[in-house]
């Protein structure tokens, strides 16, 4: 259990990270840059679900739904140890 707990603190610092890109007049957090990017994912994925685009036995493509997820939640995880090369004041 400790280290689940260990693992959501790090992840969790993704809240501090900020990216140069704003949202509205601020900057935004990379917790906030995921979160958007997997609605957008959610959005996009179940648009091509019921346009169709789901089996290969059609030639149409296949997406792992689990996967595109899992991409975007981890996709910054990263940024939490590197040094930012501009930092911006919060």
């Amino acid at each position: 259990m400790n280290d689940e707990i260990s693992r959501y603190k790090i992840l969790n610092k993704l809240k501090t990270v900020y990216r140069f890109n704003t949202a509205g007049d601020r900057h935004e957090s990379s917790a906030e840059h995921s979160w958007g990017a997997l609605m957008l994912a959610d959005f996009y994925l179940t648009k091509m679900q019921s346009d169709g685009i789901k089996t290969d036995k059609t030639d149409k493509v296949v997406i792992d739904r689990l996967k595109v997820y899992e991409l975007l939640m981890y996709h910054d995880v990263v940024e939490i140890d590197q040094v930012p090369v501009v930092q911006f004041p919060r």
